[in-house]
Parts: C-alpha cells; structure tokens; sequence
C-alpha cells in the first residue's frame, strides 16, 4: 500500500512545521534577552557551562509549550537524545 499526500496536506505540514520553528525561535530570543547570551551562542556548539545552561532552558520551555523532541531537536540542529538529555537536566535542577 502506498500513501499519497495532497498539496494541501504537504503545505499543512510545512504550515505547522514553520509555527514549531517560529516557537522555538521566540524562546530562544527570550532567553537570549534574560540571559544575555546572544541567540547565535545558544544555537551554537560551545559548551561552556553558562552557554549549555541557557540552551537547556530552551530545550526545557520547548518541550514544556507542547514541541516533541524531535520537533526541538530538528529546529536546534541537534539528535533529539540530546534535547531528552537538556530537558532532563534543567527538570532535575529545577527540582532542587
């Protein structure tokens, strides 16, 4: 059995695609903002701690806004193991 998928379906999908990316982009702008970390930075591999710190939050409030981690993983170019991963940590230092 082979599926197809209409124009109006694959522009759906894009549609919804682009929202998750404008959603993620806007809490890395927010947490750029209070951080004082430049969005760049967050979106980039350093690892210093108070660079991961701020993209783990991002992680976090994306996941918590409803985003799968794939969805996250896609936008910050990243495996979603290591958005399981930041989500995870921020949860535990947010439980402390």
């Amino acid at each position: 059995m082979t599926y197809q998928l209409s124009p109006g379906t694959l522009a759906a999908c894009k549609a919804i695609f682009a929202q998750h990316q404008h959603t993620v982009h806007s809490i890395i702008d927010a947490v750029a903002a209070q951080t004082g970390i430049p969005a760049r930075q967050i979106m980039s591999r350093d690892r210093d701690a108070p660079t991961a710190r701020a993209r783990q939050i991002v992680m976090y409030e994306a996941r918590k806004a409803g985003l799968s981690y794939p969805q996250i993983a896609k936008v910050m170019g990243r495996d979603h193991t290591s958005i399981i991963h930041g989500v995870r940590t921020e949860e535990k230092r947010r439980a402390q």
